[in-house]
């Protein structure tokens, strides 16, 4: 039985089913460390934490610019059963998420370089200062933008989980909505 790994008119294809639950698992690990880093006062262990957020954070943005390439170059699903709202309210949410995974990590950056440090990827790959002005204040804003942000994704991608929960158990297979993005979807039937 052969695997479909490009996106087509039933599914979105292994390549983009596996991003999409990847990003996912990511991005709950980076709520979580966020919203401990919130509550942490400076410390070794909150250094620690900036480290493993800061390189679980630029993973996530290199994955959703392979998400977004591959998205825009594959088949997508065909939506011409959903219902128009479904589908306008889906390709609204669905551009707010790309738009704010690109932002908040680049807002982490700049918060990083304009307080003159480098960023240093799970230890071992160094992004250099590529800014050559320091500016607390500037940075300050930026972190809070960053920090707010993300309580936006975290929002968008909790109702996310509940449109995908209404599928599941409320309209079912009616659209095959849930279907497309799971691992049944892939295997070619032919």
């Amino acid at each position: 039985m052969a695997l479909i790994y490009k996106g087509s008119n039933e599914s979105w294809g292994l390549i983009a089913i596996l991003l999409h639950w990847i990003l996912a698992g990511l991005l709950f690990v980076q709520f979580a460390s966020g919203i401990r880093l919130s509550t942490l006062n400076f410390s070794a262990t909150k250094l620690e934490l900036i480290d493993t957020h800061q390189s679980i954070g630029s993973l996530i943005m290199i994955l959703v610019f392979v998400r977004f390439f591959w998205r825009i170059n594959n088949t997508k699903p065909s939506n011409k059963t959903l219902p128009t709202f479904h589908s306008l309210i889906s390709y609204i949410t669905h551009m707010m998420v790309y738009l704010l995974l690109f932002s908040i990590p680049l807002l982490g950056f700049f918060y990083n370089w304009l307080s003159d440090l480098d960023i240093i990827l799970f230890g071992v790959i160094t992004i250099p200062n590529i800014i050559l002005i320091e500016n607390d204040e500037i940075a300050d804003v930026l972190i809070e933008i960053h920090f707010y942000f993300a309580i936006v994704l975290m929002t968008i991608v909790f109702a996310h989980i509940c449109a995908a929960l209404y599928h599941l158990f409320v309209i079912r297979y009616k659209y095959k909505i849930f279907y497309r993005m799971g691992f049944k979807s892939i295997k070619n039937k032919s």
